[in-house]
This record gives structure tokens, sequence and C-alpha cells, in this order.
């Protein structure tokens, strides 16, 4: 018969393997720290200036009437797209914020957010953008680095 007690971990081992599992959840912690603060997205509210940039975009043929919008650095950008073409067109902006898709005719206010970046904007429908419906949001009066 075995002794059922060969098998347990010493206990003269228990101390010893205390500050490996110390470590360890000091390094999952860290990773972690690491992760969530690495997918957060920036907070633009230090940057805001408490003014709003206004512009409309309309649809001429198979371009943006505009291909570039310029924003004081910090000010919110509020786009009222209108479609004033026959097809079916929409205007989405590299920070995630959109129109929904409209048929010709319709309008839609979008809240760009905060802006302290350039970024892009483009009709998501097949093709559209490669046609050349797209449009740069330029920042002006950024602070040096």
């Amino acid at each position: 018969m075995s002794n059922p007690r060969a098998s347990l971990v010493s206990a003269a081992a228990l101390p010893a393997a205390r500050p490996r599992i110390w470590l360890a959840l000091f390094a999952l912690l860290a990773a972690l720290v690491l992760l969530v603060s690495g997918c957060s997205s920036p907070d633009n509210s230090a940057a805001a200036t408490g003014e709003t940039t206004k512009v409309t975009v309309r649809v001429n043929g198979m371009l943006y009437d505009t291909d570039v919008i310029e924003v004081p650095y910090g000010n919110r950008l509020e786009v009222t797209f209108e479609n004033t073409s026959r097809d079916v067109h929409d205007l989405r902006f590299a920070n995630g914020k959109a129109s929904q898709r409209l048929a010709g005719g319709k309008a839609e206010v979008i809240d760009v957010g905060v802006i302290t970046e350039d970024m892009e904007g483009w009709c998501t429908i097949a093709g559209h953008r490669q046609q050349g419906m797209e449009l740069d949001v330029v920042v002006t009066g950024a602070p040096a680095e």
C-alpha cells in the first residue's frame, strides 16, 4: 500500500511557492491594467473648448461638395449631412461616428465629437469611396507637442 502523503507537497516547499504565486498574481494584474488602459478611448474632455463648429456636407454626383472640413482644436464638430443625390449615400468618420444610409433628399445631423486630431470621412456604400466620396477633417490651431 502506498503512502497517501507521499504525493502531497511537503510543508517545507509551501513557503518557497508563495513568492512565486504573488509574483504571478502581480504580473497578471499588471497585464490586465495595461490591457484595459490600452483599450480605453482617449478622454478629449480636457481639450474641449466648449465651442461647436457646424458644417453642412452635400452630395454632388459621386463626391461630397467639400473635401476638407477645418475645425479649431478642441471644438465639437457637428455635420449636417444632406444627400442631395438620387442614390443612397452615407458619411462615416474615422472615429466611428456616422450617418445612417440616406435615400436621396434626406438629411441627418452627425455629432462627430470633440476634435483633437485630423481624421478621414467617407461613404461606406460599396465602391463609393473608391470613386472619390471621401473628405478630411483637419484640425487648426493644435497645441505644439
